[in-house]
């Protein structure tokens, strides 16, 4: 008989995985109102037709493509910069638009056996269905068993933060970056929790750890915006020509580094 050697952590990994198999079954069977929502009958066969799939998560690399900032000062918007799109306006901050926070998966196609894709899809669901306490939940199981899943912390956080709950969004984004200390995610994320709150000192912090890493190009003007803010205005300059120092043909640049010098200069 062969000995199975199993150290503690695939134990509770496995463990892990068995209670998240079973809520997701639990959560996935569908009720009569979804299957109604889900098939429709199929044209003169009188036979159902399911419906188109759905869009999904990438397992592979960022698990939501990044549509980059919602609103922020170099984009004009009116709402805060953020990496999940737009939200429907059933939901505290989001305009009218009747997308999920899942919305810009594409391209991948699960096996059935993905426990955690099925949950994410699940999240998605109890989203436009207005329960957000249920997609919540489904959130912070997924990142017990996968930590390393970043857009569920942000996805997550934001949730919280929309039912008033801000220092446990905060707690929530701190307790990801902790994880995932080597990424530019949370370290965003949690500059941006403290932009929208008018604090760009603390913003900053954050987003200098963000630009250690391997990040999109909008991580970096949202740090030059907040030296700005800050009020050190030779360090949003430094950045704004290092930017254009990359890509001369950068508009953002240009507009940002002429206010940022008309400042220095003792302009308006």
């Amino acid at each position: 008989m062969t000995a199975i050697n199993l150290s503690r952590a695939s134990v509770q990994r496995a463990v892990l995985k068995a209670v998240c198999v079973g809520i997701m079954l639990t959560l996935t069977r569908p009720s009569s109102a979804e299957q109604a929502k889900e098939r429709k009958p199929g044209p003169g066969s009188g036979k159902p037709v399911a419906a188109p799939a759905e869009t999904k998560r990438n397992p592979s690399g960022p698990r939501m493509p990044r549509p980059g900032p919602r609103g922020g000062p170099f984009r004009g918007g009116p709402g805060m910069p953020g990496m999940r799109p737009p939200m429907p306006g059933g939901n505290p901050g989001g305009p009218n638009t009747g997308e999920g926070p899942h919305e810009a998966t594409t391209g991948y196609e699960p096996s059935g056996d993905d426990v955690v894709d099925l949950l994410w899809r699940k999240t998605d669901y109890y989203f436009h269905e207005g329960d957000y306490e249920n997609a919540i939940r489904l959130h912070r199981l997924i990142v017990e068993y996968e930590p390393d899943f970043t857009d569920a912390y942000a996805v997550c956080a934001w949730l919280i933060e929309s039912q008033g709950q801000d220092k446990e969004a905060l707690a929530f984004l701190k307790q990801g970056l902790k994880a995932n200390p080597e990424v530019y995610d949370l370290y965003f994320e949690i500059g941006n929790y403290y932009f929208k709150r008018k604090d760009p000192k603390k913003a900053r912090e954050y987003w200098e750890q963000a630009v250690k890493y391997e990040h999109p190009f909008y991580v970096t003007r949202m740090l030059a915006h907040a030296c700005e803010k800050s009020g050190d205005l030779e360090a949003s300059r430094k950045i704004w020509k290092q930017m254009l120092s990359q890509d001369p043909n950068d508009g953002v640049a240009v507009l940002n580094l002429k206010r940022v010098e008309s400042k220095l200069s003792g302009g308006k």
